[in-house]
């Protein structure tokens, strides 16, 4: 028998979403700011960013730069390296984050298939209401 603890949560709305947006926490060396970032889940990302915003909050310091692709450019990026708290204490350990413009989007952190893959991504749109689950870790049954 497994002794691995799966998390999870469920978000609903009262409309079909065109955006999904949760709130998650962020630690950096160990330690969890009380702050909560706004986040969009995005599954057309390959990466999961963050803006300035959060990395000033933080005093994150890079770990290396990487080239990333948007639909507008192709640039040079600095990485970070946090855990993420999403909504019912599901950790993602370990996420190399992306600092980029994403101020615009009226959030904090884009999260991106880096993060999506490593657990089980459901999304459904019934009765006009979106209502989306992530859990971790990744599951098949």
């Amino acid at each position: 028998m497994s002794n691995i603890v799966m998390k999870a949560f469920t978000v609903e709305y009262n409309t079909i979403a065109n955006r999904l947006i949760t709130h998650a926490d962020i630690v950096y060396n160990r330690k969890k700011v009380f702050h909560t970032f706004s986040a969009l889940w995005d599954t057309g990302a390959t990466d999961t960013c963050i803006s300035k915003k959060v990395v000033n909050a933080l005093n994150l310091k890079p770990v290396n730069k990487k080239m990333v692709a948007s639909v507008l450019e192709i640039k040079e990026c600095w990485v970070y390296t946090v855990d993420i708290i999403l909504d019912n204490d599901v950790m993602v350990s370990n996420v190399q984050v992306c600092e980029t413009v994403i101020d615009n989007q009226n959030i904090d952190l884009l999260i991106g298939m880096d993060v999506i893959q490593r657990g089980n991504f459901i999304i459904s749109n019934s009765e006009g209401k979106t209502k989306f689950s992530f859990s971790m870790p990744a599951k098949i049954d």
